[in-house]
């Protein structure tokens, strides 16, 4: 996972879609106003946008999911998923999240029944809480005798926002790529072994990411870390080897920096071993963009 900057569209599809988008929130408000369930469309998904952003070759996502990485765009089906789940809110187990009132008891209905949280449906279709995501990453699967997958899953430290004007308020355990609070930076939590394509956790967030996202529990998943890992030293070797063929060495750079702007699948896993390559050299890890 890596910080990925927020980079909307400047094309007429995208600026029509912006602007459809923006009414059908107000329709959705105006559902819950009059006492309706919200009902979200496919608008959020439209293809055009798809094509143009979600799934593009280019910035910001590359073609990635933006969770684990892996390819999407040439290798499998991929989900636009909603960050904070659309409908319907589930805890780190998989169990209903309740609303609750002011005393921080479980609201019910007319017949008693304990209220389930109804999702942050007034988030369903704002661009930046949308991401896309490979099917073993937002859909839920047993690996390992545990279950991954985010789906609703969306844990938080206390309450959930249960209103927009909570959710500056509200502490998700899991990590929004598309964040641009340095807080939600995804180095901060995780971190990869570079020897194994393993990744451990920094912080209880890390943790939380590693658990529902099955990061360490998908064989197919860590081996591909792995293997990147063992592509970017290779990458490093031609570099020193390269050194005095200006060419040569150009072209490695190239690639290097395409791997520090997030272009390469496992980015983050190559990137962590050029810093670690770079700083037993004495060098800077990073070079010009």
């Amino acid at each position: 996972m890596r910080r990925i900057p927020r980079r909307p569209l400047s094309s007429a599809a995208w600026k029509r879609w912006i602007s459809d988008c923006s009414k059908a929130a107000e329709e959705l408000a105006q559902q819950v106003a009059s006492g309706e369930k919200p009902t979200v469309s496919d608008l959020y998904k439209r293809k055009g946008i798809k094509d143009e952003y979600f799934f593009a070759a280019g910035p910001p996502f590359y073609g990635k999911c933006a969770y684990c990485e892996a390819p999407i765009r040439d290798y499998q089906h991929g989900d636009v998923e909603h960050f904070r789940p659309k409908a319907g809110i589930s805890d780190e187990n998989g169990q209903p999240v309740y609303l609750l009132d002011e005393e921080g008891q479980i609201r019910v209905d007319a017949d008693g029944e304990p209220m389930e949280h109804p999702g942050y449906y007034w988030l369903a279709y704002e661009w930046t809480n949308l991401l896309p995501s490979c099917v073993k990453c937002n859909q839920t699967d047993v690996r390992q005798g545990s279950r991954i997958g985010k789906h609703t899953r969306f844990p938080v430290e206390g309450r959930h926002a249960q209103r927009p004007g909570e959710v500056a308020q509200e502490k998700p355990l899991l990590i929004n790529p598309l964040s641009d609070q340095e807080a939600d930076d995804p180095r901060h939590h995780l971190i990869v072994d570079t020897r194994t394509g393993l990744m451990a956790h920094r912080t209880e967030r890390g943790k939380a990411c590693l658990d529902i996202l099955g990061l360490n529990l998908r064989d197919q998943l860590v081996e591909d870390r792995r293997r990147a890992c063992r592509e970017a030293e290779f990458l490093w070797a031609r570099l020193v080897s390269d050194r005095h063929d200006p060419v040569a060495s150009a072209e490695v750079l190239k690639e290097i920096a395409a791997i520090h702007r997030g272009e390469k699948p496992f980015s983050t896993a190559q990137g962590a071993v050029l810093r670690e390559l770079a700083e037993l050299a004495g060098i800077a890890s990073e070079p010009n963009k």
